[in-house]
């Protein structure tokens, strides 16, 4: 054999001997961090949570009326009971009381995945949405109730009774 011949053997069984590192153990994650779907797939999504869906759809139509995100957001028989003038008035009370709103926003109480009380930030106050969704995998509005609660903060309506 030669020596370039030895030199490759030695470099070939270097290669094939290395045991590999030891991993240190996970440590489990903290808390409120976003995990995988267990199927596999990527960290859900917090904008996806189908109130905040709905509540963001209500500040866009508190900031200006939009027939087509009227259409979406809300469930037909929505408008059996509550007509488009009157919403369109609600909404601008809103604007007037509160002026703009939008992120932050957070479930303040939760009846169920498609049902509970969202509290958004505004500019001058906290409204308080009380959301009930269609189960339709649009999840428009079936119920809209409104609490305007002008000067308050996000902190302050963390205890609250659900609006009327």
């Amino acid at each position: 054999m030669t020596r370039s011949s030895l030199w490759w053997i030695s470099i070939l069984l270097a290669a094939c001997s290395v045991k590999p590192v030891p991993r240190a153990p996970q440590s489990p994650e903290p808390e409120g961090a976003q995990r995988a779907d267990p199927e596999g797939g990527p960290p859900r999504d917090p904008s996806a949570e189908p109130l905040f869906v709905a509540a963001t759809r209500v500040c866009r139509l508190v900031e200006h009326k939009d027939d087509g995100v009227l259409a979406v957001a809300f469930a037909p028989g929505f408008f059996d009971t509550t007509p488009p003038a009157t919403l369109e008035a609600a909404f601008y009370e809103v604007r007037g009381a509160l002026g703009r709103c939008g992120k932050p926003m957070a479930v303040v109480e939760r009846a169920s995945p498609l049902e509970g009380v969202v509290a958004v930030e505004c500019e001058h106050g906290v409204l308080l949405l009380s959301i009930g969704l269609d189960p339709t995998p649009l999840r428009p509005m079936m119920t809209l109730g409104l609490d305007m609660r002008p000067g308050s903060t996000m902190s302050d309506v963390r205890t609250h009774t659900t609006p009327n």
